[in-house]
């Protein structure tokens, strides 16, 4: 597969960060070097960071400064916060719910990829449902 000029800059963009670079990593290592995958989930990350104002790197540290305050509520908060994020993804970027669902597995997958205690947050639906008037 062949990466545009700004896919490989996001790709170079998440492997600037200690965060992203392992994330990668262990990507690699579970998958392959599938470009695809990096190209998707950069995006998503780059997003992410944009909705939240944090790099990759203060994204972590926050999620482990919560959960060391309290692991449950911590948990919470950022579950809640990528649970905002796909609502929000879909109404900036003007995504459909299935790219915006690839996001939200991304962020999981970072969490999950930098952290001993992932995300719990689950996958939002993807399909769109058609309701069809009935006449009185």
């Amino acid at each position: 597969m062949s990466l545009g000029k700004k896919d490989t800059e996001r790709i170079e963009w998440v492997k600037s960060f200690k965060s992203g670079e392992k994330w990668f990593l262990k990507l690699r290592k579970q998958y392959g070097l599938k470009m695809g995958t990096q190209k998707n989930y950069a995006l998503g990350l780059k997003r992410f960071c944009e909705y939240i104002g944090m790099n990759p790197d203060e994204i972590i540290v926050a999620y482990k400064e919560a959960l060391a305050k309290n692991m449950e509520e911590g948990v919470s908060e950022w579950n809640d916060n990528l649970k905002l994020f796909v609502p929000w993804a879909i109404n900036k970027y003007g995504l459909s719910r299935s790219r915006a669902k690839d996001h939200f597995a991304a962020i999981k997958s970072f969490f999950d990829n930098n952290s001993a205690i992932g995300l719990s947050a689950k996958t939002p639906d993807a399909h769109n449902t058609e309701i069809i008037p009935v006449d009185l």
